[in-house]
């Protein structure tokens, strides 16, 4: 399995099939399971809320103890990659509640991808973020312990840590936005849930075309290890400043099995070997006018 990553986009050896394979496959029978639960699930005004309601419901959500962790060791990848809301392929419309001012955006965005200028901020090497980065069809590793969860996501080599050690969010005059977001949790029993704020406002919030997230979501999730081979993850994201109610997300890793599968360092300045114009990521090849030089004009 060879990637070559260039300026954030995914260019594969061996691996446009898969991709392929990938946007063409349903969804696993848990996954469909897990997201009729989540809409038949009560539903909150806030993430406040529902993350109060949810650590009630776990009785205050205590700490965990080492023999209590469960156990989600292995090397994973996203069951159904490129979908905003874990099923519905990113190139449809997401179903994401926008207000009319951002639908026009989102709109804008979509007809941007059509045209073949689908240029965001992973063209430039920035990290995917949260909640983008469940979407990416990367290799993903997780790290439990009893005072944090590690999240290790080959895309932009992002570490996502969920504190599970008690504390609080940081305070609003100390508070400022984060790729991944300022995320605290508990376990419920071998489920993590966890509560989300500070996040980045992204014109690509969950995906390469969108929708768009703002600086004031946040948001609510539950992960669990369904079976030996299968980790789900459901998300709430509450957005006053974009969505009109909050929009839900189902979403599923699966086990690689092969013992040679490895998490590699996400190098994207390593291939200088494109260039980013106004239509878009271009590759260059070796003896092209401007191959080895980043930025140049094809």
């Amino acid at each position: 399995m060879k990637h070559i990553l260039c300026t954030g986009v995914l260019l594969t050896l061996g691996l446009a099939g898969q991709a392929t394979a990938q946007t063409s496959r349903p969804a696993s029978p848990a996954l469909v399971a897990a997201r009729a639960a989540f809409d038949a699930s009560p539903s909150y005004k806030t993430s406040e809320a529902h993350y109060a309601a949810l650590k009630a419901k776990a009785d205050g959500g205590g700490k965990v103890t080492w023999d209590k962790l469960p156990d989600w060791s292995g090397i994973w990848e996203s069951e159904m990659p490129d979908r905003a809301d874990g099923i519905t392929p990113m190139t449809q419309k997401s179903k994401a509640p926008l207000n009319p001012e951002y639908a026009a955006k989102y709109a804008q965005l979509l007809q941007q991808a059509a045209a073949g200028k689908a240029v965001d901020h992973l063209t430039y090497c920035l990290p995917a973020g949260f909640p983008r980065s469940r979407t990416m069809p990367f290799l993903t590793e997780f790290t439990l312990t009893p005072e944090r969860a590690l999240h290790i996501i080959e895309v932009g080599s992002e570490v996502r840590r969920i504190y599970t050690d008690g504390r609080p969010h940081m305070s609003e005059e100390d508070a400022y936005p984060l790729w991944s977001g300022d995320a605290i949790g508990f376990w419920d029993g071998n489920t993590l849930v966890v509560h989300t704020n500070h996040l980045r406002e992204m014109e690509s919030g969950y995906g390469r075309w969108g929708p768009p997230q703002s600086d004031q979501a946040s948001t609510v999730e539950r992960i669990w290890r369904v079976s030996p081979d299968q980790i789900i993850s459901e998300i709430t994201v509450y957005d006053p400043k974009v969505l009109t109610a909050p929009f839900r997300a189902v979403h599923a890793w699966r086990r690689i099995t092969s013992p040679v599968a490895r998490v590699d360092t996400y190098a994207c300045n390593e291939n200088p070997n494109a260039a980013v114009t106004d239509d878009g990521t271009h590759l260059i090849l070796p003896g092209e006018p401007g191959s080895g030089v980043r930025g140049a004009t094809p």
